[in-house]
């Protein structure tokens, strides 16, 4: 049925490189979601005010935000198909992660309105009435979004959408919410157990914490999060599949919003080779990445020299020793420049964020270690590059 669905609403739906199938994916999610969150929210704050159950209540109003969070997402998804322009070069694919934000604070400021409210319930407790057309209407609910949770799922998963995938997870968790409710009712009116309030209160901060996750999941994009490493292992596959490319190192790339990204890197290639052929197989390089993952990129050309013995041996030495401090650690942009009295090495070593040695630390292992196999005085010229992955 979902299939379906989607072959009916969504032109061209299994053109998913087009970036206009992708909004029109993201349009139709947002317009499923809002048509049954509402139907949910009639049909549960019916039967809360009825019932008089405040976890009823706050269930109903959980589903009026996740009915309003899709009207934002619709919003996004139409503003962030606009084609960049002179104030925005590189598109509005980011206000996808903007209405993610706001959506959260919604949750958030839902979240705790019921919590107050719950734990005004516990205090003042009242009694709650129930009936097997309560019973259909929550256990209708729990299907609908059972529903949700596989449609939101395949579509997210088909456009790479982190917005809607997080929809299915909330949707997924609505179910848990809705059974907890339902069994709570059942209990507070044939038990007489007054549990009404603190199912609420548990209501409530389940709210709260999906309204944490969907910030986190905004805003992590937004500050300029790791790429995706599927991502960044692609590309270095495309790049050393050229014979030219001895190496990679130094890829960065930037999210301006989900299938827009643009990318750098650095490639090492041979100091004798020729340089217009060389330059030629790069820039073939970069049309090839673009026509194969979408994402533009630039490289910037670094030579090593790889005829000098000397130098490959003293290379091979650091690069061992670099490894045996962890092999976490990598060295790039080696260069060996010798003189009468004394010989630099030149390069750069590429740690990651977690790496808890001190940059002198490092520097002064190298060199003692490679003191002890060369007797020649080195100089050491170390560049220290956090690594953007």
């Amino acid at each position: 049925m979902i299939t379906f669905l989607i072959r009916l609403f969504v032109k061209d739906s299994d053109n998913l490189s087009d970036p206009n199938v992708r909004i029109r994916y993201g349009k139709f999610a947002s317009i499923v979601g809002m048509v049954c969150n509402v139907i949910l929210f009639g049909g549960k704050i019916t039967v809360g005010i009825f019932s008089g159950s405040i976890a009823i209540v706050s269930d109903s109003f959980n589903n009026l935000s996740d009915a309003a969070t899709c009207a934002i997402n619709l919003f996004g998804f139409h503003l962030s198909g606009k084609p960049a322009d002179r104030d925005h070069p590189f598109g509005h694919g980011r206000i996808e992660y903007i209405t993610g934000l706001i959506m959260s604070f919604l949750i958030v400021l839902i979240g705790f309105e019921f919590l107050r409210t719950s734990i005004d319930r516990i205090i003042n407790p009242s009694e709650l009435t129930f009936s097997p057309v309560m019973a259909g209407v929550l256990m209708g609910s729990i299907l609908v979004k059972a529903w949700m949770f596989f449609f939101y799922r395949r579509v997210g998963k088909r456009i790479d959408s982190q917005t809607i995938i997080a929809a299915s997870v909330d949707s997924y968790s609505d179910i848990a919410i809705t059974l907890v409710t339902l069994v709570s009712l059942i209990i507070s009116v044939y038990l007489k157990i007054t549990i009404d309030g603190y199912v609420g209160v548990g209501v409530s901060i389940f709210v709260l914490y999906a309204g944490y996750n969907v910030a986190k999941d905004a805003l992590s994009p937004l500050l300029g999060s790791e790429p995706d490493p599927s991502i960044v292992a692609t590309l270095k596959e495309l790049l050393t599949s050229d014979h030219h490319v001895l190496g990679v190192h130094d890829v960065i790339v930037h999210d301006y919003g989900p299938g827009r990204m643009i990318a750098s890197a650095h490639v090492e290639v041979c100091s004798s080779g020729n340089f217009m052929e060389i330059h030629d197989a790069v820039d073939l390089l970069e049309k090839r990445i673009i026509a194969e993952t979408h994402i533009p990129i630039t490289l910037h050309m670094d030579p090593i020299d790889m005829d000098d013995a000397s130098t490959k041996e003293i290379r091979y030495c650091v690069t061992k020793i670099v490894r045996e401090l962890s092999d976490k650690l990598s060295i790039h942009d080696f260069r060996v420049v010798k003189g009468i009295t004394h010989t630099n090495l030149i390069f750069d070593i590429a740690v990651p964020f977690e790496y808890s040695l001190p940059d002198d630390e490092i520097r002064n292992k190298i060199k003692s270690e490679l003191m002890l196999q060369f007797p020649t005085v080195f100089y050491l010229v170390i560049q220290f590059d956090r690594s953007f992955l």
